[in-house]
């Protein structure tokens, strides 16, 4: 969906930087949470926000940050993209395109997340985790197409949609994904203080 809405200058600045496509380096961050260097942005794939004041809870990630944050100091470096080093504008767009996806996953919302364990079933079927299971849902949706057929699917958005959506930030997306886990979450109660616990879907 990203690579669709890029202008021929982000191309051609991304493609002589990237060693990867986009879609493959997207779960980078993923895989290298632990390699040595990376361990900064460990806490970068969450962040809490308060159910009532949709306020973000400061004392999450306070000295390593959270996916709020995360995503507005990697903007910050994208300001002076230019005087990286190559490594570093590798990085840089790793980063971003990885905890801007974090960031719209319901159960990346910390306070609200739930534990692994937890097994999902939906009609009587294991789907694994509630969070494997929203990792996954494109895979399920779109099978056997390619993600650039499946992009072009979901990309029904207005151009003046788009601007609209652009002009907002890492906070404003993050309510929104808040006000929506909320729901999801009242919809689909996990089992209380149980790590053994199956949610019925």
């Amino acid at each position: 969906l990203a690579k669709r809405h890029l202008n021929d200058k982000a191309k051609a600045k991304i493609a002589s930087v990237m060693p990867n496509d986009l879609t493959v380096d997207a779960g980078y961050m993923d895989a290298h949470r632990k390699d040595k260097g990376l361990e900064f942005a460990y806490s970068w794939h969450n962040y809490m926000m308060d159910k009532n004041t949709f306020e973000m809870d400061l004392n999450y990630g306070f000295c390593g940050g959270n996916a709020i944050t995360g995503i507005n100091q990697t903007e910050e470096y994208f300001k002076q993209f230019d005087k990286l080093d190559k490594e570093n504008q590798i990085l840089a767009i790793r980063l971003i395109i990885h905890f801007v996806g974090d960031l719209h996953c319901p159960a990346h919302v910390w306070k609200q997340r739930v534990v692994q364990r937890w097994k999902c079933f939906i009609d009587g079927k294991d789907v694994g985790s509630f969070h494997g299971y929203y990792d996954s849902w494109a895979d399920r949706a779109f099978d056997g197409k390619t993600p650039a057929e499946a992009a072009e699917i979901l990309d029904t958005a207005t151009k003046s949609q788009y601007r609209r959506i652009s002009k907002g930030h890492a906070m404003d997306w993050a309510k929104e994904t808040a006000k929506r886990c909320f729901v999801i979450y009242e919809l689909n109660p996990p089992p209380a203080n149980d790590p053994t616990g199956r949610m019925d879907l």
